[in-house]
This record gives C-alpha cells, structure tokens and sequence, in this order.
C-alpha cells in the first residue's frame, strides 16, 4: 500500500489531504501482476448528481468490425488518471489510509460520472474519426480493409491524441494485425471467438472434487455459452449438483458434461460479427431440460435504467455503510451505471412470477461466505511469513507447538482445540458480523462465540475495546441499577420577587378572545402565582405580560424560564439588560429544574378542566383558578401565597371579613413571623428533599471540555421510520463538551463536525442525561485505514 501510495504521489496523481471527506481504499491486483487502489465511494456517489452521457455499446462496437481484415488496437496508459479533476472537487476524493489522509488530482476508478467524464472525452478527442473506429474507454480499435487506410486512420488518430496530450501504453498496442483480442475476444476478418486466455482456464480445469467447484467450473463456461448451442441441456447434470439437498455424487452423466463443455470450448467455436444490413432470424427451441432462445433489446450503457423489484431490501443496500462482501462487490461493480430502484408490491408482479417460480438453475454464485477470511490470511504477510516456515521445513519449535497448517491455512493449537487465525485486516469484519450483525451481544457471549472457532493476538483486549466502542451498543442498552443525578436545590431569599420561575402552558383551543398560551409566572419564596392568558407563545407577547406582572410587584433579581423560543431570543436578553435581572436557562430535557413552575401548570390544569364551562371560554376562568392557588395553604410554607406577600389573609366572602392588626407595627411584625416560618420551612423540605433523591441516586460522571458523550434527551436517528418506542434508541450521538459547570452538573455539548449525518447542534443539558463515550480503539490495535477497510468488509480484495 505504501509503496503504491508513494508512487501516486511522485506522479502528481495524489497529494496530502486535509479535507473532511474520508472514503475507505484497498488495493486490488490487475491481470499484469500490478496493483491499482480502489477506493468505495458509494456515499459520495449516492450524493453526485449523474452526467447523463452515454457509454459506447459493447455490441455496437464489435459489429462496427464486421467486413474488415486489418485491426490496430490503442490503449491509453492509466486513462482515468490522464484527466484532471476540478479545483472544487478534489477534497471530495480524498481517501484515508495507514499512513494518512490522501485526496486525487486525477480522476480515479469508483466515482459514478468517472466512466461518462472519460466516454466524452475520448469521443471529443477522436470526434473526426469516430465512424471508423471502434471506441469503448480506453480501448480504441482502428480496423480497416486496407494496410493503406489503416495506416492513415491511425496517424490521424495519434495527431488527435497528441493534440489532446493523451498518452498511450505501447506494451499494449498492436497494428495492423489480421486477428487481435478486444474486448476479452478474439477477432478476425468477419468472425468472433472467445479469447484464448480464457479458453486456457477452461482447459485446464481439473475435475470438480465438490459442489464449490461445481459452480466454479459452471460460472467459468457460462461465460461462454453464447458460443456453444444447447448449453443448459449439455450442462443440466452439473447444474443439477448445485441444487439444494442433492447429495453430492460424480459419475458418468456428470463425467460426460463436463468433458463435453470443455471441449466445446477448446474446440474454440467462431460466431460470425452481426452484420445490421444482413436480414436476422430468431430461432426458438425447447425441450424438457431447458429453453433456449435469444433476447434482442436495443439499450445504451449510460442512460437510466429503472430497476423495478419487490424486494425492499434491495433499495436498502445502496445506502447502507456495512454490507457483507459478495453484495457490496455487486454494488461496486454496477457503479458506473445510472440506476434506479423502484421498490412494487408482489401482487403487482404476477407477470415476473411466472419466471421467478421457474428459474434456472444455471445461476452460481463463486465465492463462499467464509472465503474473505481465507483470502485475507494469505495477503497477511505476517501469517505468510509463518506458512513459509512449514512449507521450507525450517520451523521454529515454538511455531510447531503453536501452530498447524490445514489446506496451507493457519490454525493456531489452543486448550479447546485448533482455532483459525484472523489476519490483522480481518479483526474488525470479524468483530461487525458475530457481533454487530446478530443482536450486538455483551462482551462474555461475545467473546466466546469468536474464541469458539477464531484466534488472534490479544483478542480479549481487542473484542473488550471494540464493544465499548459500539454506538449502537451505547444508543440501545439502557442504564441498570441507581440513576446518575444530583439535586441542586435554588437558594431562596427570605423576601417576595427576588427570584420567579416562568413558563408557557398550552397550546389550548382559541377562545373568543383569541388567547391560546397561558404565561404562568411564580415568586420562589411566597408561592405567589401569577397567570396571563396569551396569544402566542412569541417574545413580544411574553415580554408585553411579563412587563404588567413586573410594573404593580417590582422587577426581580433573577428569572429561572426553560429555552422556548420566547426567552432564548434577542428580545428577551435586551429586556433582561433592560430591567437588570439575571436570567437563568434551565438543562435541556430536564424540568426538575423549572419543577416549581411546572408544578403549577398540573394545577392550573386539573383546575380549568373541572370549572370551565367550554373549551373556548377557558380565559374567563383563569383567574378564579389562580386565585383559588394563592390563598390555599402552600404544603411547603404552611401559609397561603397570598399572606406571605402581603402579610395578611384574603377572604372571597365580603360577610365574614378577615380580622386586620390594628397597627403598622403589629402588621409588619406578623408579616416577618409568617415569612421566618416560610422561610425554615422552605429550608427544611430542601433538605429533606435532596436528601430522598439523593439516596435513590448515584453522584453524576463529571465530564471535562473535550470529552465525547452520549445524550439521552435528543431526537431519534430515525425520524421517518415507524419505529415502536421499546426498540427505539435511548441515546443520541457522539457529542463534544464544550463547556463545564461540573459543581451544578450542566454541560454544553455540541455535534462533531465530519460524523456521519453532521448538522450543526448545540444545547446545555444536565450531567444525569449524559453517557461518556471512547470513540475508538488504539492505534495498537489497528491503523484508521484498517478499521474503515474492514467495516466494509475489504470488498475489492476478494477480486484480486
């Protein structure tokens, strides 16, 4: 990797990056024993608005070779890499790996319009001449009747080239030859055949010792079976091998099939080129075996393409981060092509059901589940190393006491017997599929689920860090045992409107008078209640209320509201300065904080409901209901609301007047006797209260700026889905503190820039509501560009 890595960079194809975008990269081995890095970027795809510009048809350039007998072929050297990309769009390229963050200066392989951007450019380039040649990518073939006219046409096409400061790979040029391979077959004057490459494969294919190899040898021909006639009736007892709950079993019938095949093939059967001036004909057959006949639809590479499917999943999986490897490798091969997933009931495809309940049995997948493991294990150089060791007999006797080679696979001897050994590229696939594809289980099951087949160094450890990791781990297991929280009781002045709490109640049905909110205001140490009806919940409407509540009682010190709209705006800060009282915001999604006011709204509430004769009339009740709370005894204080701030009682029977002290001094000396009684009261049930709730909770984690936590108060991740509550996530996240009041147990916490779904996102919230978070796992344990590979599931190596 880092040898390819220096490479890019010494061609000027690549350099540092910086940028915030990060897709993950392998490298994948070409048929010349080169590497090329391919990187995923199928989010950045999912995100690319598509360049419409068709790509050449396949056929259509092979039939352009019907009637010649010279062929030159041309291919450009490293042709995406020839193509610089815009300014703006280089630091969407950018991929991570071991040794850093790198971003294109080229145009490389995976990017959706990759294919379009090179199909115009070559087609601008060689415009002039593109009636007489064949054109598909970087492969451009020249064919002609004549040495004569090849010789011009190719001379034309270099100057066009040269003009364009394209470049091309001489190692594989050819000219003016009567026969040459394009496009993986042979050409010839008017004919076509399967490349000799791959009649090669087929030839030396040994007999297929298990159903695996069935398949094997079954998707190699298929590949060919144009060229063979009754190819499925020759195959059918191979094929019928690959079925479920057939016994495996190889005797003459499977014998002559596969001898047969091979030797059509071998026999290497030439196709005329289709020629469109020729009349064609379609023939048909069928038999009880198989049917056979051919599908002509003209459709062009490049253009949309909608795929219409019953199957929900499907649609899933071009946006899902995490595929197993044989889906992720569909979807990075159909890349470059424009498509559309339209999601239909199965009752709306009876017309496809009648093909899908027959299928063919033709069909074979290569690659088994398990053999990404192994593929990986011998591209680990380490476990190589220790191979190459068995195979020279020169063995350490550690290695020998340690471990055994099975089918030239490592196994490591344990206690419960021969473990395979996970290669250090593979720790994290391993980990996301007995782990995060089933349930994500605790640690101890975890753990000995993988210690029941797999071993790699330091596993505990390694298996221990990656579940402490896991979001998904942290969103859905809740807490058990005692709550985290801490009661932090408001100091309260012995004296009426040095501290109220307010807050908005509704919204209710619009009264006749056009109010919908109720402002409810309460003075901390009388219990004294004040309620307005209002319009709207908005600033001016709350400061319009709040200004004649203020002007008859006087202006308080402190005022303790929640972050509704109407308090956190620039409004009501310039009304705080204005009156020179401090306003104090409570922690988000934690109204023990306002509890007093909130207490109330309960009040005012049971007390509409019952004496209300309408639900539009409710404004004309109000104040009855407040004042029935302000001269009923407080159970806190002992006394009502109403004495305490004005030092006697109220009575709402004008028969039975309350008795008044005679003096000013007697009433201000009763006044003072109320509120010193108020006042230990007040103290005593604080302390009694914090008391209760701190004995059924544990003390709060106390979290430092640039921790990374959880928070249990925010929206879900998923707000579309029809989710049922009990399997909704608890917490949301990761967030960064960045501010502390670690004695009152509030922090501000904001969203990281470059997560996943990033939006700009910051509250205050309390220490109770927070989980800390360990982001990663350590760099002893595996470089960046390891984890983010193999999350993926290192797709692109199965193919090298």
């Amino acid at each position: 990797m880092n040898g390819k890595i220096n490479e890019l960079l010494e061609a000027g194809i690549i350099r540092k990056s910086t940028s915030e975008y990060a897709s993950p990269v392998v490298l994948v081995k070409k048929k010349g024993g080169d590497y090329r890095l391919c990187v995923d970027y199928r989010a950045l795809n999912a995100n690319t608005i598509k360049d419409r510009y068709p790509l050449p048809h396949i056929e259509d350039q092979v039939t352009r070779l019907s009637g010649k007998s010279y062929f030159t072929t041309l291919d450009l050297a490293q042709g995406y890499y020839q193509v610089p990309i815009d300014d703006e769009s280089i630091r969407k390229t950018a991929f991570i790996t071991q040794s850093g963050l790198y971003e294109f200066l080229k145009m490389p392989f995976g990017l959706s319009n990759a294919p379009a951007v090179f199909a115009r450019l070559i087609q601008v380039t060689l415009g002039e001449v593109s009636h007489e040649i064949a054109l598909y990518l970087d492969d451009v073939m020249i064919p002609t009747i004549s040495v004569k006219r090849g010789l011009e046409l190719l001379e034309q096409v270099l100057g066009l080239l040269e003009k364009a400061n394209l470049k091309l790979n001489l190692k594989k040029c050819s000219f003016l030859k009567n026969t040459t391979n394009y496009l993986g077959h042979e050409i010839s004057a008017g004919t076509i055949q399967p490349g000799r490459a791959k009649i090669n494969c087929v030839a030396e294919y040994r007999r297929p010792r298990n159903v695996h190899e069935v398949r094997q040898f079954i998707g190699l021909t298929s590949y060919f079976r144009k060229f063979i006639r009754n190819f499925a009736q020759i195959a059918q007892p191979l094929t019928e091998l690959t079925k479920k709950d057939i016994e495996w079993h190889w005797d003459s019938q499977q014998e002559q099939a596969f001898r047969t095949l091979k030797q059509r093939l071998i026999e290497r059967p030439v196709l005329g080129i289709y020629d469109k001036d020729a009349k064609t004909q379609l023939h048909t057959d069928a038999s009880k075996l198989g049917l056979g006949g051919v599908l002509i639809q003209h459709q062009r590479d490049g253009i949309p393409v909608k795929i219409v499917t019953d199957c929900a999943a499907l649609r899933t999986t071009l946006v899902k981060k995490d595929l197993i490897p044989r889906i992720a490798r569909w979807w990075l091969t159909i890349q470059d092509f424009d498509l559309e997933i339209e999601y239909r009931p199965g009752e709306r495809m009876k017309h496809v059901d009648a093909l899908s309940r027959n299928p063919s049995s033709n069909f074979v997948l290569m690659i088994d589940n398990d053999d990404w493991l192994k593929t990986l294990q011998m591209q680990d150089e380490g476990i190589q190393n220790i191979l190459a060791q068995f195979r020279e007999q020169s063995i350490n006797p550690d290695l020998i006491a340690n471990y055994v080679v099975k089918d030239n696979l490592l196994f490591r001897k344990t206690f419960g017997g021969e473990r395979f050994v996970i290669p250090k590229l593979a720790k994290y696939g391993l980990l996301q599929k007995l782990h995060d594809q089933i349930g994500h289980p605790g640690f101890e099951k975890c753990e000995k689920t993988i210690k029941a087949q797999f071993w790699f160094p330091g596993m505990t450890r390694f298996i221990r860090k990656y579940i402490n990791a896991c979001l998904q781990c942290a969103f859905g297991k809740g807490n058990h045992g005692k709550l985290e929280g801490e009661l932090h009781p408001i100091d309260k002045a012995a004296c009426p409107m040095h501290t109220i709490h307010a807050d908005h109640l509704g919204p209710f049905i619009k009264t006749r008078k056009g109010n919908t909110y109720i402002l409810v205001v309460i003075d901390a140490f009388t219990k004294f209640v004040f309620a307005r009806a209002a319009k709207n919940c908005s600033s001016i409407e709350t400061i319009r209320l709040l200004k004649d509540i203020l002007s008859q009682f006087g202006n308080p010190k402190r005022i303790i509201t929640d972050r509704g709209k109407a308090f956190t705006s620039r409004y009501f800060k310039l009304f705080s300065i204005e009156l020179q009282f401090k306003h104090i915001l409570n922690a988000i999604a934690c109204p023990r904080s306002n509890g007093q006011v909130e207490r109330v709204n309960r009040t005012l509430l049971n007390g509409l409901n019952t004496i209300s004769d309408s639900e539009c009339t409710w404004d004309n009740k109000l104040s009855d209901v407040v004042w029935g709370i302000n001269n009923t005894p407080n159970s806190t204080t002992g006394h009502t609301p109403f004495s305490l701030m004005f030092g006697h009682d109220n009575s709402r029977f004008p028969c039975f007047p309350k008795e008044f002290p005679q003096d000013y001094d007697s009433q201000q000396q009763n006044l003072q006797t109320r509120r010193k009684d108020a006042k230990f009261r007040i103290d005593r049930n604080m302390t009694l209260m914090k008391s209760r709730f701190d004995r059924k909770h544990k003390k709060c984690q106390k979290y430092k700026i640039g921790d990374l936590v959880l928070w249990k108060g925010g929206v879900s991740r998923d707000t579309t889905a029809k989710v049922t509550k009990k399997l909704n996530s608890s917490y949301t996240g990761p967030y960064k503190v960045c501010r502390a009041e670690q004695s009152l147990d509030r922090y501000k916490i904001s969203s990281i820039m470059g997560m996943k779904g990033y939006r700009r996102f910051s509250a205050v919230v309390s220490g109770e509501s927070l989980r800390p978070y360990k982001s990663t796992l350590s760099d002893d344990d595996s470089s960046s560009s390891d984890r983010e590979v193999d999350r993926d599931d290192l797709i692109d190596l199965l193919e090298s």
